[in-house]
């Protein structure tokens, strides 16, 4: 009888440590035994990690995308263990960019794991239907698994478009048409990747400008969005063709450069490409003889262009400034009458002397008047204080040219005013290989010139 109550005992013992047992919770919330055993960790976890979002994105380089897709994300319900398995596993279909675009390495941290591309062709598109960007994950022992050893795996998920379209070039314009009247008033911005929503009136306030020509509006005054362009107005200045360290910068908006997806364009602060084409600023033709009227000796034309050329572009084969006084009749300004066809005109050149092939690009002026000279006139001259003279200055885009001796046979005479017009030579250029465009016609109408 003692024996029965004492075996009773211990399975009422028993029975209320079992019970304790199962009452009592672990560190992480779940149910331990009287010994601190995880019961779910002994029962063993058998769900593999599954897959919460997958997204491609251009990431790179940060804050100057390059409408390639480089970047994938996996975002998966739980902690993943150590990666090591590298690229196999992955498997890209139908991937922006083309077959070259491939999976160059994967890093996984946390719950992620993040794919790292080869890019291929410029492409941000997501596709859709059968073209459809999707991927697919092999389970691999050192692959993407959580700490209790199952791999996760799936099949031809689609990839959620997160690339907005990238800006590929920046254009600086004078857009008044058919010739420009070198102020500029425009920025073009080309987008690449996919098709941009067009858009009538877009957030004017998400661009931003720094530097540009002197007189430019700080801010677009209006604006709208194609399907591969954002075009931007700008309030004019003064005669300035030059970029003078123009960059534009470009916020994320809402109403702004994006695609279908939503996906809001941005972009660092970057260099705008000089798209204007020079003009001629200014020009004179200056008395520096004895009578007001008659080109002689003395006399200086200036022509201020409206920002620098390339100097090779005026005379072949030089560079930086140039001064021509030193050599007999290296430069020559020759006047013909009533060449145009009743009005007198002159043009200027040189010697292989000074510019390769004796070639110097300045053009010709027509003169308004068929008084200026009786016949063909040459003025160069020979020796100290006769010879024609020209000077360049590339800072200030200024061309000077005084005139010398008028050569005998040449007969100058006196004219009245006169509207006079300068034709440049379309091969002078700017540095970003921009012609000179347009006739310049002198802004105060009939006026004496020399």
């Amino acid at each position: 009888m003692k024996r029965s109550l004492l075996a009773v005992a211990v399975v009422l013992i028993a029975a209320s440590a079992v019970t304790g047992a199962a009452a009592s919770l672990g560190a992480t919330g779940d149910r331990v035994d009287s010994f601190g055993r995880d019961q779910a960790a002994a029962a063993g976890d058998t769900t593999a990690p599954s897959l919460t979002s997958l997204e491609f994105f251009d990431a790179s380089p940060v804050g100057a995308p390059n409408g390639k897709v480089d970047t994938v994300v996996a975002t998966f319900n739980e902690t993943l263990a150590s990666y090591t398995a590298g690229a196999g596993p992955w498997t890209l279909t139908n991937a922006p960019g083309g077959a070259g675009n491939t999976v160059s390495s994967v890093n996984v941290s946390g719950a992620v794991a993040t794919l790292t591309l080869n890019e291929g062709n410029v492409n941000t598109a997501p596709g859709s239907g059968a073209t459809a960007f999707k991927l697919s994950l092999a389970a691999n022992a050192n692959g993407v698994r959580d700490a209790s050893g199952n791999q996760s795996s799936f099949t031809d998920a689609l990839v959620t478009d997160k690339a907005a379209p990238a800006a590929s070039v920046l254009e600086l314009l004078d857009a008044e048409t058919p010739v420009g009247d070198g102020r500029v008033d425009r920025i073009d911005v080309t987008f690449i990747g996919e098709d941009l929503v067009p858009t009538a009136s877009p957030n004017l306030a998400a661009w931003t400008k720094s530097g540009g020509p002197t007189g430019m509006s700080t801010s677009p005054t209006s604006g709208s969005i194609s399907t591969t362009k954002a075009t931007l107005n700008y309030g004019e200045g003064v005669v300035d063709t030059s970029t003078n360290g123009l960059q534009l910068a470009l916020t994320a908006s809402a109403t702004g450069p994006r695609d279908a997806a939503g996906n809001q364009a941005a972009f660092f602060s970057r260099a705008v490409t000089d798209k204007a084409a020079p003009v001629v600023a200014s020009m004179t033709m200056a008395n520096g003889g004895a009578t007001a009227g008659r080109p002689e000796q003395g006399d200086t034309i200036t022509v201020v262009y409206s920002e620098t050329l390339t100097t090779a572009s005026l005379c072949p084969g030089q560079s930086g400034d140039l001064i021509y006084n030193t050599v007999n009749n290296d430069i020559k300004v020759l006047f013909t009458n009533g060449n145009n066809p009743t009005s007198d005109s002159f043009t200027v050149t040189v010697t292989t002397n000074q510019c390769t092939g004796g070639v110097l690009r300045f053009g010709q002026v027509t003169m308004g008047s068929s008084g200026y000279v009786t016949g063909s006139s040459e003025f160069w001259g020979n020796g100290n204080g006769k010879r024609t003279e020209l000077t360049w200055t590339s800072a200030t885009a200024t061309l000077k040219i005084t005139l010398g001796e008028l050569r005998p046979g040449g007969a100058s005479a006196t004219a009245g005013a006169s509207d006079a017009t300068y034709d440049p030579d379309n091969g002078l250029s700017d540095p970003a290989t921009n012609t000179v465009s347009g006739l310049y016609t002198f802004p105060t109408g009939s006026a004496v010139h020399f």
